[in-house]
This record gives structure tokens, C-alpha cells and sequence, in this order.
């Protein structure tokens, strides 16, 4: 089973990091709590303005993008290989992929295989799991697909069916919401 890990937004806050430094700038005081929805970023911020200070943070200083979990390290990559599954990092951000792939690193998430892609939605990829915080995602699916949507505040509206879309609070969770013929478990565990 092929499993597609999103980057941002799952593994990477990207948006806190995104917020700090709009904050910074503009003097504002938007709090992740206020990025309520998909539209948010290019309704309110502008999505140039979005892509432009996170591209920067990806180039410049990849060291301040935080985890999306404080333990990440510690924890995500014994539950990332306690199956044969094959897990690829599957992101929308292009560009800044070598720094992607270090803070990766960094980290000591282990993958299989690195993916970006631009305007190509994810679901025409060769997966059978996306684990991702796109509430979007679930609409292109085909039968054979599943989403685990990781809990995010712009997210929060979508309707998960616990077939097709299950939610979870954190990718740490995820990995524990994939159908037993993805792990190799049984039904009865």
C-alpha cells in the first residue's frame, strides 16, 4: 500500500510560521485559530504573499519552521516503520525542495521517496492513502482512495465518514487510523 505524507501543515507548521513572520511585518495579530478555513489564505494574506515569506523561511532559515508536533522526531518514525508500508512525502510546494528534504532530514523522518508536485491535484498520483490537512482533498478521491485529514483549523468544518475520510488529531494518530490491510493488522487487533 502506498502511503502520500503531506509535508505542510502536517509534518511542518508552516502556518504558524507563516503567521509569526506576517505578524511581524504588518503588525497585525492573526493566531492559527483565525485561519478558519481552505479560502483563508488567498481571501485575507493573499496567496503570493502566503507563498513569497514561506518560500523565504524554506530558503533562508528551514531551522524555524517548526514540527507540526513537539515530539515528532521522537516519535514519528518508529510508527512510520513499524509496517512495510510504502511512505512518500507528497507536497504542493515546489522550489524549495532541497530544503524540504534537509529539514527532513534534520528531523530523521525516514521516507521512500520525495514528491512535488505544482498544479497537479494529488489523488491522480498512485495512492492509496493521503495523509493530509487539505479539506479539499476528499472531493477528488477515487473509490479506491482514502484520506486521513489531520485536524487543522481550516479543516474543522469537513465531514469525515470514518470510511473514505477519517480525521485525526495529529499525524502521530494517523499512522493508527490506516485501514488494517495497510498495516498489516488484523481486523480482531
Amino acid at each position: 500500500m502506498k502511503i502520500a505524507l503531506d509535508l505542510e501543515g502536517v509534518l511542518a507548521d508552516s502556518m504558524g510560521y507563516f503567521l509569526d513572520r506576517y505578524n511581524a511585518q504588518r503588525g497585525t495579530a492573526y493566531a492559527k485559530s483565525d485561519v478558519d478555513s481552505w479560502r483563508w489564505v488567498p481571501t485575507v494574506v493573499g496567496f503570493e504573499t502566503f507563498d513569497s515569506i514561506v518560500n523565504r523561511g524554506w530558503r533562508t532559515n528551514p531551522s524555524k519552521i517548526q514540527y507540526s508536533v513537539e515530539d515528532l522526531p521522537a516519535r514519528l518514525p518508529s510508527l512510520m516503520t513499524a509496517t512495510d508500508l510504502r511512505v512518500d512525502i507528497v507536497t504542493a510546494r515546489t522550489g524549495v525542495e532541497e530544503s524540504m528534504q534537509r529539514w527532513l532530514a534534520t528531523a530523521g523522518l525516514p521516507y521512500d521517496e520525495f514528491v512535488a508536485i505544482d498544479t497537479r491535484p494529488k489523488p491522480e498520483l498512485a495512492y492509496d492513502v493521503f495523509i493530509d490537512d487539505d479539506p479539499t482533498l476528499s472531493r477528488h478521491l477515487s473509490s479506491e482512495q482514502i484520506q486521513v485529514l489531520v485536524s487543522q483549523p481550516w479543516n474543522e468544518h469537513v465531514a469525515c465518514d470514518g470510511d473514505r475520510v477519517r480525521r485525526v488529531p495529529s499525524v502521530l494518530s494517523a499512522f493508527e487510523r490506516l485501514p488494517p490491510s495497510a498495516t498489516g493488522r488484523s481486523t480482531s487487533e
